[in-house]
């Protein structure tokens, strides 16, 4: 499950087994909620969907409120822009799952590669900046 936090930045939360289906009854999607009484806790996933150093945590203590009826106003989307030639700096870290904007100059046939004993497809694909 993402967050929406109230700066414009995205963090990933997670919820125990026995508040899933509980939560998937009362949240909605696109709605806007102010959290309470939540958890924090270091990532244990080798890959995550945002650039975000901790989990939040949902508890039994944790209050949700929707707030999307209410005359605040919101900003709906979120970006964080990193430079293009910052990517391969990435390689072979702790990864964040990364979207990228750019023009697709090329796509390779597919190529099969063994790895770990079994094998893969892998097919290289070349996009610019501008």
């Amino acid at each position: 499950m993402s967050i929406f936090c109230l700066q414009g930045t995205f963090i990933e939360g997670i919820s125990h087994r026995s508040f899933a289906e509980a939560l998937s009854g009362c949240l909605s999607i696109g709605s806007v909620y102010v959290i309470r009484e939540f958890a924090m806790c270091d990532p244990q996933a080798s890959f995550r969907a945002c650039n975000f150093h901790r989990y939040l945590v949902i508890t039994p203590a944790t209050k949700l409120e929707d707030v999307t009826a209410s005359s605040i106003d919101f900003t709906t989307k979120s970006f964080q822009f990193t430079q293009f030639n910052s990517l391969p700096a990435r390689s072979y870290r702790c990864s964040y799952l990364t979207d990228v904007v750019g023009r697709l100059v090329s796509i390779s046939q597919p190529e099969y590669v063994e790895v770990k004993g079994g094998i893969t497809t892998v097919q290289k694909v070349t996009i610019k900046d501008h």
